[in-house]
């Protein structure tokens, strides 16, 4: 168990800076076993060392490299359980000082072992009110709830990354000598075929595209390969730095087991409704949780259904599955053209309760969709992703950043992947939009080893990046964007945006203050009316066919910067 004291006196930043230290490791392994690969194994290929020897010499070369890979992706590994970590127990903290705070302005004590008690000296103000001791009871509640609900949360991140850890740690390798007679033990082992089949899951995707350039496609026929891809569907699926299109190939296999597991599962569930007794508590409440289990059931498979319905619509422009599972709230990736092939990527990172159901599906791909049709980005030589792979808050978690310190990592990975796997012979221009508290991702993306990676960022109805300025976000200032724009950072909110109720209070600044230092691009009014359930109207209608917004986003991703206009300049 996690004391008061210890979770008063951590310091989460410092699990930040060992996981940038091993994931420096990891990176440095893998540029060492490429080297390996390209270096000395390929001038074996092509030099005149034939025979026994010869084989012998590559088949050991071979064997080394899978354990640097290997090695590699535990260090990957190590560094996102620290980070993680340091999410999770920052979340933590925050929520004990935050009840430390409460405690101190309603005169309440509070021990080292996290009990709570009235200070009559400074509680006199309250107690001498009516309804003093009401409010201090209700406040020593609150306080009591707070410190103990920050202390289970922190010993069950500690406990998890424990585990994790453990489980990383290194095994001792057996004696390869043990056993055998030492006569033999001098003899030249059989040469063995390269292991195409140890997938590098957790491996930085400079690594993965080597694996797969090197390890798969070179040892396979076209049958193998269509084969293997089939058999590892959701492992290809969900690596990056395998290319866009096999990804999609991978998961459109995936797509199709999870539509038909889920079918079965929902008609499984539906055959054992509870009997309900409505004037029984207990009976309602078991039927509630049933009809909630079916509801959850039915909104996923809605969204696997939504999926299919996008890639098999005819015509242009196409859609590719870069992602997809039903884990926890479910999760897609869906790229509007092959962003491999692209000159203008733009990534685009949805906010709260976005989860795997037909209707974000269709909002966030027709929104993909609608930027690559509008000039001046219109073709295929733009690809937008709708990046809907993490698990997204709901209204009560959007104050809070965790969410998006947990994506944080998964995004900047993705993106590396975008790098590694594009065609070497286009340089692609890159951006990150961020929606609502898919900006506050983006922000947290910011903070992370090797950062960003993109030529723009744009930050859409924003609450707030979790940074304090443009400049915090570390995209590139050269070279610079024309008059009136200062660099390439990028924010917009329309005048009728609910969001504009929720900055500068928990996540930052607001992004299209003047002294946040972005570029505010004009947005329109939006449609609609305000509405205070966030849910619908203008803070979902940036991407609306022939829009002011829509159109300035288009020329952003395509890097027209001349044509965006400035907000309030008349269209």
């Amino acid at each position: 168990m996690v004391s008061l004291e210890q979770l008063l006196s951590l310091r989460p930043d410092s699990f930040g800076a060992a996981a940038s230290a091993w994931r420096g490791l990891a990176d440095s392994l893998a540029k060492h076993g490429t080297a390996l690969r390209t270096g000395i194994r390929e001038q074996l290929d092509h030099g005149s060392w034939a025979g026994h020897a010869g084989e012998s010499a590559r088949s050991h070369l071979d064997q080394l490299h899978a354990q640097y890979r290997r090695s590699e992706s535990r260090l990957a590994s190590i560094a996102g359980t620290l980070r993680s970590a340091g999410g999770g127990l920052t979340t933590a903290q925050s929520a004990l000082n935050q009840a430390l705070g409460i405690a101190r302005q309603a005169g309440l004590d509070v021990g080292r072992d996290g009990s709570v008690s009235w200070n009559l000296a400074r509680s006199v103000d309250l107690l001498t009110n009516p309804t003093g001791p009401a409010t201090i009871g209700r406040l020593a509640g609150q306080v009591s709830g707070l410190i103990s609900q920050s202390l289970e949360h922190a010993a069950m991140v500690d406990n998890q990354t424990a585990a994790a850890l453990g489980r990383l740690a290194p095994q001792a390798a057996p004696d390869p000598t043990k056993d055998v007679p030492e006569r033999e033990r001098d003899r030249t082992p059989e040469p063995s075929a390269p292991d195409p089949w140890v997938i590098p899951k957790g491996s930085a995707p400079a690594a993965v595209k080597d694996w797969w350039d090197n390890e798969v496609v070179k040892t396979m026929t076209p049958a193998q390969l269509d084969a293997y891809i089939k058999e590892h569907a959701a492992e290809i699926g969900a690596l990056d730095g395998v290319p866009c299109a096999v990804r999609d190939q991978a998961n459109r296999y995936v797509l199709a087991d999870l539509r038909a597991q889920s079918r079965a599962s929902l008609d499984e569930l539906k055959a054992q409704e509870p009997q309900v007794n409505w004037w029984d508590w207990n009976s309602r409440a078991r039927h509630d949780q049933w009809q909630a289990e079916v509801d959850a059931l039915q909104a996923k498979l809605g969204g696997l259904d939504a999926l299919q319905a996008r890639l098999d619509r005819p015509g242009d422009p196409p859609a590719l599955l870069l992602g997809v599972d039903t884990e926890r709230q479910g999760h897609a990736i869906v790229a509007i053209n092959d962003p491999d092939k692209a000159k203008n990527v733009a990534t685009l990172v949805p906010g709260i309760k976005t989860h795997l159901n037909a209707g974000c599906v269709n909002d966030y791909a027709q929104a993909s969709e609608n930027m690559v049709n509008t000039e001046p980005a219109r073709g295929a030589n733009t690809a937008v992703i709708a990046w809907m792979d993490y698990d997204a808050p709901d209204e009560a978690g959007a104050p809070f950043s965790d969410s998006a310190q947990h994506a944080a990592p998964d995004l900047n990975q993705f993106t590396e992947g975008l790098h590694v796997t594009h065609d070497p012979a286009v340089k692609p221009h890159l951006t990150l939009i961020g929606h609502s508290y898919g900006s506050t991702v983006l922000g947290e993306a910011s903070k992370q080893y090797g950062g960003l990676g993109v030529d723009d960022v744009v930050a859409i109805g924003s609450p707030g990046m979790d940074v304090n300025s443009a400049a915090d976000l570390n995209v590139s200032q050269d070279p610079p964007t024309p008059p009136p724009w200062r660099g390439h950072v990028w924010a917009g909110r329309n005048t009728n945006d609910v969001i504009q109720w929720g900055t500068d209070t928990t996540h930052g600044p607001s992004t299209t203050d003047r002294s946040f230092g972005a570029n505010v691009f004009d947005t329109g009014w939006g449609s609609g009316n305000v509405s205070w359930d966030g849910e619908v109207g203008s803070h979902m209608s940036y991407w609306n066919q022939h829009s002011t917004s829509l159109r300035n986003l288009s020329a952003i991703i395509s890097g027209n910067y001349s044509d965006v206009t400035v907000e309030g300049r008349p269209d």
